[in-house]
């Protein structure tokens, strides 16, 4: 059930601040193996696969408190299909970014950004809905 408080949506606001781990643990992934001199779209698709199953876990025990009937592997499945579409949004969008000289770094983030609300509503009546 979702909690409005003032006008905001806690179950939202949760699944913002899960997200805001995963895009510390994709851009921490990311420059660590592109650090390495890993080819760039290697590193990104590690680092948001990683991000993926960081944010499955969180959301799963805290945004949504196990909520629906899934089964916790149903659940996963799920929210894999959906993420990998939100993936190919920040992928596409990296990519097009750096082409034009926009810092890797800052086209991730960007990328991030245009996948989160797609991921944010499907997630809620898909994954974890009923």
């Amino acid at each position: 059930m979702d909690i409005t408080i003032r006008g905001i949506n806690r179950t939202f606001v949760k699944f913002a601040i899960v997200g805001a781990s995963g895009v510390l643990v994709n851009e921490c992934v990311l420059i660590a193996l592109h650090g390495y001199g890993f080819h760039l779209l290697v590193c990104s698709i590690v680092a948001i696969e990683l991000s993926i199953l960081s944010n499955f876990v969180l959301n799963n025990a805290w945004t949504f408190g196990g909520e629906g009937s899934k089964t916790l592997l149903r659940k996963l499945g799920c929210f894999q299909v959906i993420s990998i579409a939100g993936a190919l949004i920040n992928i596409i969008v990296l990519s097009s970014l750096t082409m034009v000289g926009i810092d890797y770094r800052i086209a991730n983030i960007i990328g991030i950004g245009c996948g989160f609300l797609f991921n944010y509503m499907l997630n809620k009546s898909i994954t974890w809905g009923n």
